[in-house]
This record gives C-alpha cells, sequence and structure tokens, in this order.
C-alpha cells in the first residue's frame, strides 16, 4: 500500500498522508558495525557503534514484494530488524 493507496488499499491508515517506510536493526552489543543493505536494487551503506540503527528506505521500496539483503564487513549480530510504516 505504499504507493498512495489509489484505489486499493490494504492497510488501515490514511494513506494521503505523509508517510515513510523505516528499515529498523537492533544490534546484540555495542561496538563497531560495517556494511550495507540493499533495498531491491539501491544500496546503502552504514557504520556504527550504537545498538540500534534506523534509516529512511521511503525512496528503495516499491509495491508489493521487496528484497532486502544485508552484506556485514565486520561481524555483528543482528537482534531485531524491522520495517516499519510511520
Amino acid at each position: 500500500c505504499y504507493d498512495r493507496c489509489v484505489d486499493d488499499c490494504e492497510f488501515e491508515f490514511d494513506c494521503i498522508g505523509d508517510f515513510g517506510v523505516f528499515l529498523e536493526m537492533d544490534f546484540k552489543d555495542k561496538g563497531t558495525k560495517k556494511g550495507s543493505v540493499t533495498i531491491n536494487e539501491e544500496s546503502i551503506s552504514f557504520d556504527t557503534i550504537e545498538t540500534q540503527y534506523i534509516r529512511d528506505i521511503s525512496t528503495f521500496v516499491r509495491r508489493g514484494s521487496n528484497i532486502i539483503k544485508i552484506i556485514p564487513k565486520n561481524t555483528f549480530e543482528i537482534s531485531n530488524l524491522r520495517i516499519l510504516l510511520r
């Protein structure tokens, strides 16, 4: 329901209002985490020491199925990964 819900919105929210799609990753520990996330054909890099990483991925997603691939550059553990519509 991302393309502003022209006729057939599947979700119960106001599709005409402003909203975004966000990637949230929670990591097990603090420490350096480097890598990239590919959403469909677009890639974004991350480099953080925090236990959470949040990124607006609205411009990368499309209606229907999407592919997300995480490519680490060092060792870290993801405890939770969420895609949120806000």
